[in-house]
């Protein structure tokens, strides 16, 4: 049976890198991306992830109805058009991102996990087989943030950094019946993805 395996992690983990390594590297598997690339996705990134606007309550609520819609797309799209076509399914970034980044900027977490608890159980998204989140002291994330050659989204700062990194090391007791597990990021791309490939071996068994 086809599997749903999502990567997570704070900015500068390496999810976008580690997840394109599982798709080069595991045969029958489709990769997919939050922001998407489809018309809310493009909104989200070419609007609100370069402008200041996160200063109210209400503003980080309006974002985390657009990515919901934005996951509701993606996952009816193409996750869900992919795992019937029996591929495997590599998801660089899940509703976990919400819950860590929206509640970061003061919207009420279990507000938002009562959401997503009601799209999984409606079938409107799917909870993944397998989330890895991948830890990355904040120190290393702006270290490699400020290595970049592209300016910086507001997201990326050391105070905010630290409270989504706090509630992804909650994520398991957000969704204490769900398979997530965590892997030290502060290593090489090469050793992180390692451990990777023997948590995806364990499910794809």
């Amino acid at each position: 049976m086809p599997k749903y395996i999502v990567l997570e992690g704070i900015d500068g983990a390496g999810t976008t890198t580690q997840a394109k390594n599982i798709w080069r590297e595991f045969a029958n598997f489709a990769f997919v991306f939050e922001p998407s690339d489809l018309p809310i996705g493009k909104l989200i990134k070419d609007h609100y992830l370069k402008n200041d606007l996160y200063n109210k309550k209400a503003e980080a609520w309006r974002v985390i109805y657009l990515f919901m819609a934005d996951r509701i797309d993606n996952i009816q799209t193409k996750v869900i058009p992919k795992l019937q076509e029996n591929y495997n399914v590599i998801g660089d970034r899940g509703y976990y991102s919400t819950i860590a980044y929206e509640g970061a900027l003061g919207a009420n977490v279990d507000d938002i996990i009562e959401i997503i608890n009601k799209l999984v159980n409606d079938n409107i998204i799917l909870k993944p087989d397998l989330t890895i989140i991948l830890d990355l002291d904040v120190n290393i994330t702006l270290e490699r943030i400020n290595s970049r050659n592209n300016c910086k989204e507001k997201f990326e700062k050391n105070k905010f950094l630290e409270t989504v990194r706090h509630h992804y090391l909650k994520m398991h007791e957000y969704f204490p019946n769900e398979n997530i597990v965590y892997i030290d990021a502060n290593r090489t791309e090469n050793e992180v993805f390692e451990d990777i490939k023997s948590k995806i071996k364990e499910v794809l068994i």
